[in-house]
């Protein structure tokens, strides 16, 4: 549903169901528990309208980049670094402090760099 409308960007809140949600168990479980997210989507859009409800879709190819950034590369990095270390001697404590760590330092780099992906990573409305 479109939240706001300003400057060349529309501001959509989506509604995260989990794969559950048809269940009839779901009422039970906390699984079940959807989660709203804001979506900023860059162009103008003149037919919009505050509270019209829209589709918001990005391409194939920038959800297999997002998962390669979220996923594929921190546990690349984690392995890597707990592999390193152990192979130079290290305790199997501090190869998985230090995977731990390198892993939190790339997150870390990818949230103060978010700002680039923002014009990597762009969503539209159908």
């Amino acid at each position: 549903m479109v939240q706001q409308i300003a400057d060349g960007r529309v501001m959509v809140i989506i509604t995260q169901m989990p794969a559950c949600a048809a269940c009839k168990a779901a009422r039970q479980c906390h699984a079940a528990e959807s989660k709203e997210k804001t979506i900023t989507v860059y162009g103008t859009y003149p037919q919009l309208k505050v509270g019209d409800r829209v589709v918001v879709a990005a391409s194939a190819s920038q959800g297999m980049q997002a998962v390669m950034w979220a996923f594929t590369l921190p546990f690349i990095i984690l392995v890597a670094v707990l592999v390193a270390v152990i192979a130079a001697g290290g305790t199997e404590l501090l190869a998985a402090t230090l995977a731990i760590a390198a892993t939190a330092v790339y997150y870390l780099a990818l949230f103060l760099l978010r700002s680039r992906f923002t014009s990597h990573f762009s969503f539209r409305i159908l």
